[in-house]
């Protein structure tokens, strides 16, 4: 932004306004992108009038190009600059920027903060009472609505704040009134990306075996009838209840050479998941045959990637802490659809995102 927008007040406060913005964070071409990106959702979605557009357009604005100014005086004079640019009255503009506090509801559908709706989540059997002891005060009801707005639009969001102003909170309280599971991954220096991707761990086999089974079980029932077959699948129960790790083993096999005989060619998808199913088996056939059933290594995700697949938010407190190095694994989650990869896991192919998965993160300035 120029310092030519900003000609009110004397040389030193235009000084003092012009250096605040140089040594602050900078408007990127990113943040142009994200606004437009809002504004184009605003209006395919909204059918307000000219006026109420324009409002809602500053607000959005505002978000983007100014609340990560520290100075709060600089903060409300770009947030008048912007005003004035969307043809907003000055009285308006001065409301929305220290006066307005967005209201808190509870809809049917979702939590209306202000002047959006963050849904509740899809598989949220009750919805909890809006009773807390949360203090909405104007600054958290800003705070709020602005972190709504991000959720709602698919954006990563990074809060900056000195400890005890309610970053962590206001994202809890969110998580808590939407049913959603929000993950706090707390960073400290010793951090690596092993803590948030996961790594290769000594697991009992047991372990070792249930992500397989869980997939096995799925495929099989998929491909057969679970009522005609209970009593294969309460055998093959009682072989992992009893350790019988070759017998379980060999059961499911068996099976999977039954499953891919029966699908052919007529679900490729289905046969997909049953051939992977079956390199996994065989793998675990390999570890049994060695007698290295007591100290198994297993690929266990980490808590970003069980995030990503399962579709839950996730926090990264004290983001700063951590080393670039380690940071760099979320470069690719912040672009839009964007996942992570299990290099280390010998996958070459990206974790599928889930729609409802959410990235956020906390620092001290």
């Amino acid at each position: 932004m120029s310092s030519d927008l900003l000609i009110e007040g004397s040389a030193g406060e235009q000084a003092r306004i012009v250096n605040t913005l140089r040594h602050g964070r900078q408007v990127t071409v990113r943040d142009v992108f994200r606004w437009c990106r809002r504004g184009q959702a605003l209006v395919s979605a909204s059918a307000q009038g000219l006026e109420e557009l324009a409002t809602s357009l500053y607000q959005d604005a505002v978000d983007t190009f100014c609340r990560f100014v520290a100075v709060k005086d600089v903060r409300a004079r770009l947030a008048q600059e912007i005003a004035f640019t969307l043809n907003i009255g000055k009285e308006d503009a001065e409301y929305f920027t220290t006066k307005h506090k967005p209201s808190l509801a509870q809809a049917e559908s979702g939590l209306q903060i202000g002047r959006v709706q963050l849904a509740f989540a899809p598989l949220a059997l009750a919805r909890p009472p809006l009773h807390s002891v949360f203090s909405l005060t104007r600054h958290t009801a800003v705070l709020l609505e602005a972190v709504a707005m991000a959720l709602v639009r698919e954006e990563s969001l990074l809060l900056v704040g000195e400890t005890g102003v309610g970053k962590t909170t206001a994202v809890q309280f969110l998580a808590e009134r939407t049913g959603r599971r929000l993950r706090v991954v707390n960073l400290n220096q010793q951090s690596d990306s092993a803590d948030l991707l996961g790594g290769f761990r000594p697991v009992s086999m047991a372990h070792s075996l249930h992500g397989v089974r869980e997939r096995f079980t799925a495929a099989f029932c998929s491909t057969f009838s679970s009522l005609d077959n209970a009593v294969f699948l309460a055998h093959l129960d009682t072989c992992f209840q009893a350790q019988r790790w070759t017998d379980a083993l060999q059961l499911m096999l068996h099976s999977t050479k039954a499953g891919l005989k029966k699908l052919a060619d007529s679900d490729p998808k289905l046969s997909l998941v049953w051939r992977e199913v079956r390199k996994e088996l065989r793998t675990g056939q390999q570890t049994v045959a060695r007698g290295d059933t007591a100290t198994a290594f297993a690929f266990l995700e980490g808590a970003l990637t069980e995030a990503v697949r399962q579709g839950d938010w996730i926090l990264l407190d004290e983001v700063n802490m951590a080393a670039p190095e380690t940071l760099e694994c979320l470069s690719c989650l912040l672009e839009p659809g964007g996942s992570v990869t299990l290099y280390e896991a010998g996958d070459y192919r990206a974790v599928p995102r889930h729609k409802e998965f959410r990235l956020l993160a906390c620092m001290n300035p």
